[in-house]
């Protein structure tokens, strides 16, 4: 269970990072490449434990998808970022996505 929170915090960590790569080009740059370059090496680091148990195609498309769904939101909720419709169906097409990958990947039932 611990690989699954090590992945759940590789995420928080990109969307951090990605989002402090935004900060930094439109405010205060000082602080945002800093906080973006250990945030993102964090997230790394806490993906690279994770994949010790979860398997690597389904950790990185997870890591990946939500990472994007979340930078997505963090842009639309700090920056303003437009989210029309479409946009919000792609989401959930990779979501649905990641779903299928896991179901996939792992057995479901009893044997």
């Amino acid at each position: 269970m611990k690989h699954f929170y090590m992945l759940l915090a590789a995420i928080a960590l990109e969307v951090s990072g990605t989002t402090f790569m935004k900060f930094s080009v439109t405010h205060e740059w000082l602080i945002g490449y800093p906080v973006m370059l250990a945030a993102m090496a964090c997230s790394y680091f806490c993906l690279s434990k994770a994949v010790k148990k979860i398997p690597i195609s389904v950790a990185y498309a997870v890591w990946e998808g939500l990472g994007l769904a979340g930078t997505a939101l963090m842009a639309w909720l700090i920056f303003n970022e437009t989210m029309p419709p479409i946009k919000l169906l792609a989401f959930g097409v990779i979501i649905a996505g990641l779903v299928m990958i896991k179901k996939g990947t792992f057995k479901v039932g009893c044997d």
